[in-house]
C-alpha cells in the first residue's frame, strides 16, 4: 500500500491510497465513522480499472484520526486471532 497525501489542513484530509480495493477501504471508513470526532469518511474510486482510491476525512483531527482507526483494526485482528489459537 501506498499513501499520497493530497490534500490536508487543520480539519480535512485527503489521501490516495494506491494498490488498495474496497476491503481495506470500506474497513477503514468504518472504523474512521466510529470516532466521535470525525463528522464524514468516504472513498471514491475514479475509475475501477485504472483509477487509485481516494479516502477523504472531515473532523477535528484527521491524520490522527486515521492513525487511531489503524491502530484499532489491528487490536481487534489481533483479538480475533487469540480467539482462534484458542478453538
Amino acid at each position: 500500500m501506498e499513501v499520497k497525501v493530497l490534500n490536508i489542513s487543520k480539519d480535512s484530509l485527503k489521501l490516495e491510497i494506491r494498490g488498495e480495493n474496497h476491503t481495506v477501504l470500506n474497513l477503514l471508513v468504518h472504523y474512521l465513522l466510529k470516532d466521535d470526532s470525525v463528522e464524514m469518511a468516504k472513498y471514491n474510486t475514479p475509475h475501477p480499472l485504472v483509477g487509485e482510491p481516494i479516502l477523504e476525512i472531515i473532523g477535528e483531527n484527521p491524520v490522527k484520526s486515521v492513525i487511531k482507526a489503524g491502530k484499532k483494526i489491528l487490536e481487534d485482528c489481533d483479538h480475533l486471532i487469540t480467539q482462534l489459537n484458542e478453538v
